[in-house]
């Protein structure tokens, strides 16, 4: 048997028509990796702000606050700040509002170093501001604010969802080194659960403000401020 009949009878046997080379699928082209966050990275609580609280958890109102444990998220999310350099000491190497240490390092002066031992905030100047992820309980509340400052004119705008609860007036206190509290009696907040607290500084004189806490204290019903 030549080899064209072996090969029609090998197709009868097989119930096969035609003998066709198979060629074997294209491997699928390599997709580019995805970038996926990890389970517990931080995210932003509060539609249409990009602000992450510092901590990990929002601020709770009533309660004191340090002013360095601003918002994560940088300029014009976390803070407003004139210059692009952080100024202070590292407390917060991410952000460039200049923190001032909790000590007094070698060869610097005093005014490095809060009354009661945390950063604060230094040279914040007007029209400057800060963000906090706060979660409220409404009611009425002292609000104050540790400041210390050798200029004049001085104030700070408190917002709560962008609307403006207190105007707070900042004396001179004579040095850096020289805290003071100052404070605003019976601030009526009606907000209630998560909302973004700005500190703006504010005022006449366009120099400087250290910034150590703001706090809101459960207020003397006797005291009512309509602003």
């Amino acid at each position: 048997m030549n080899t064209s009949a072996l090969r029609l009878a090998l197709v009868a046997l097989l119930g096969l028509t035609t003998l066709q080379a198979q060629t074997p699928p294209a491997p699928a082209a390599p997709t580019a990796p995805v970038a996926t966050p990890p389970a517990d990275a931080p995210a932003s609580l509060i539609p249409g702000h990009k602000g992450v609280p510092y901590l990990g958890k929002p601020h709770a109102i009533p309660g004191r606050i340090e002013a360095e444990d601003f918002d994560l998220g940088g300029e014009g999310v976390g803070y407003h700040d004139r210059t692009t350099k952080n100024q202070g000491l590292g407390y917060r190497p991410d952000g460039a509002p200049g923190i001032k240490g909790m000590t007094v390092p070698p060869g610097k002066k005093p005014w490095y170093k809060s009354n009661d031992g945390t950063p604060t905030i230094g040279w914040f100047f007007v029209g400057e501001w800060l963000h906090y992820t706060v979660d409220v309980k409404p009611g009425l509340y002292d609000i104050k604010l540790r400041i210390a400052t050798p200029m004049h004119s001085k104030a700070f705008n408190i917002y709560l969802d962008k609307k403006l609860i207190a105007y707070i007036e900042v004396p001179n206190t004579g040095e850096y080194s020289e805290w003071v509290t100052v404070h605003q009696r019976a601030v009526k907040v009606t907000k209630e659960g998560l909302a973004v607290l700005k500190i703006q500084a504010g005022g006449m004189d366009l120099d400087e403000c250290d910034l150590n806490w703001i706090e809101f204290v459960p207020a003397n019903p006797m005291y009512i401020n309509f602003l």
